[in-house]
């Protein structure tokens, strides 16, 4: 008993061991990549910076002969961003907000930035990055690769997208009642938690389940109205009764499935099947081949195959013997047993 409590200690610790050693390696990957991504990001901002730096010294010295850069090859995507400047990094799971107070159809002031001052309407929330989207506010112009053109049928080689602000620099605007005056108006909220109750959205709809409050004054801020994607019922649909009929009830007399269905449902290359595919009992025999190759594959010098067929020569091999043989065998041994009596005789007497 104590060996099989040691087993099954020492299975448990190698199990906890293997997870954390696939955490660890989960978690510095994802660093890695959030780590790659923001020096992607930084390295295509100072080329920018770089490039546009050289263009006005150029500017300075040439003076009057100074280039039209929206002219030529090139000119069409002149000043235009790429695509990773309208990006926020990757922020890593555990630098996330647990939960997340902003969802779309919210109405935010952007707080920093070009568009500081400006109230707009959430688009797209990216928890990933941390960022929201917003409708017709921090829009830029941004260089599109041929097949985003060739997907909107556009020639142009620019296109105005909205980039992304971070949470950080955006505040919720919500309509509160005025204690003063009892007229509602808007009102920015710098500081938001989360709480209970926590309800079950709808199906389709992107409602957090738990509740956000305004911090310091425990009022709670209602959802915006979820759009739900109404499901239209068709004649094959499976009907809920249907659904929540029990029919299925566990024996231990009989097996759940038949033996047929078992087998569909074990890997194809398990050992527990009862009939293995051709495929299986090919790849077993190419296997085998393959081991037994190996273990006969060496390398011979000359003088090695030559020792070792001298050495099947000198091997002995089975020889026929014939009946009158056999019989001379025994006379001769019949005789030297009767010599050897009649000496023994003699030396007693």
């Amino acid at each position: 008993m104590q060996r099989v409590l040691l087993r099954n200690i020492l299975a448990r610790n190698q199990a906890l061991k293997r997870q954390r050693r696939q955490s660890k390696e989960a978690l510095n990957k994802e660093a890695h990549e959030v780590r790659q991504g923001k020096f992607d990001a930084a390295r295509a901002a100072r080329s920018l910076v770089k490039a546009e730096r050289a263009h006005r010294r150029e500017d300075w010295i040439l003076g009057p002969l100074a280039p039209n850069r929206l002219a030529g090859k090139d000119g069409g995507g002149y000043g235009m961003l790429g695509m990773l400047s309208i990006q926020t990094p990757t922020v890593m799971k555990g630098e996330r907000e647990r939960y997340t107070n902003i969802v779309v159809n919210d109405r935010v002031v952007v707080v920093s930035g070009r568009e500081k001052g400006k109230i707009g309407k959430v688009a797209i929330v990216n928890e990933e990055r941390q960022s929201v989207i917003l409708d017709d506010i921090n829009v830029v112009d941004v260089k599109v690769p041929p097949f985003m053109r060739e997907q909107h049928n556009s020639k142009a080689p620019y296109q105005a997208l909205p980039a992304q602000i971070p949470f950080k620099d955006v505040r919720l605007v919500v309509p509160l009642r005025d204690n003063t005056t009892g007229q509602i108006r808007d009102t920015v909220v710098k500081h938001l938690k989360s709480g209970g109750p926590f309800s079950v959205p709808a199906y389709g709809s992107n409602t957090p389940k738990h509740t956000r409050y305004i911090a310091g004054l425990n009022i709670p801020i209602p959802w915006p109205k979820a759009e739900v994607t109404k499901m239209k019922a068709e004649a094959g649909d499976t009907l809920r009764i249907d659904v929540d009929d029990v029919s299925f009830f566990p024996s231990l007399n009989n097996i759940p499935m038949p033996m047929s269905l078992i087998d569909e449902l074990r890997s194809k290359y398990g050992r527990l099947r009862r009939d293995q595919r051709q495929e299986y009992v090919q790849q077993k025999m190419k296997k085998d081949a393959e081991e037994h190759w190996e273990k006969q594959r060496r390398m011979l010098l000359p003088r090695q195959e030559y020792l070792e067929q001298k050495l099947k020569q000198k091997a002995p091999g089975e020889t026929a013997v014939t009946q009158e043989t056999m019989d001379l065998i025994k006379a001769t041994q019949a005789a030297n047993l009767v010599n050897a009596s009649e000496r023994t005789n003699g030396l007693v007497s």
